[in-house]
């Protein structure tokens, strides 16, 4: 792992981010609504990847409809059953989770350069 990262984030279990996958408009009005991305402006799947600070790829979450929110996703892609006490998670703004971290004594961490960028 790159030493400046290693010297800021020893305590990095993981780095998580979501993907989306367009998929074909569902004929169903009730399918077109759960799978439609206001993200990406067309119907997908979401899915959430777990990466090592090795660069690893440690965890890959089942695929969810498209209007599904980062916090929502990873409650319910169950990582953090795999986490210990005292693990940091590395994620963008868009992951609200640390209320969900806080209460299995895991931290978030927002790199500054995510936190500013829209």
């Amino acid at each position: 792992m790159p030493r400046q990262f290693y010297s800021e984030n020893r305590d990095c279990r993981v780095i998580v981010d979501c993907t989306e996958f367009p998929i074909q408009k569902p004929n169903s009005p009730a399918e077109q609504q759960m799978t439609f991305s206001f993200y990406k402006n067309t119907n997908t799947l979401k899915g959430m990847i777990g990466i090592m600070p090795s660069g690893t790829i440690s965890f890959i979450s089942p695929l969810y409809c498209g209007s599904i929110s980062y916090k929502e996703l990873f409650i319910k892609s169950q990582l953090m059953d795999l986490l210990e006490p005292n693990d940091v998670v590395m994620a963008d703004k868009g992951f609200q989770i640390e209320q969900e971290l806080q209460k299995i004594s895991c931290k978030l961490k927002c790199p500054k350069f995510l936190k500013d960028s829209v």
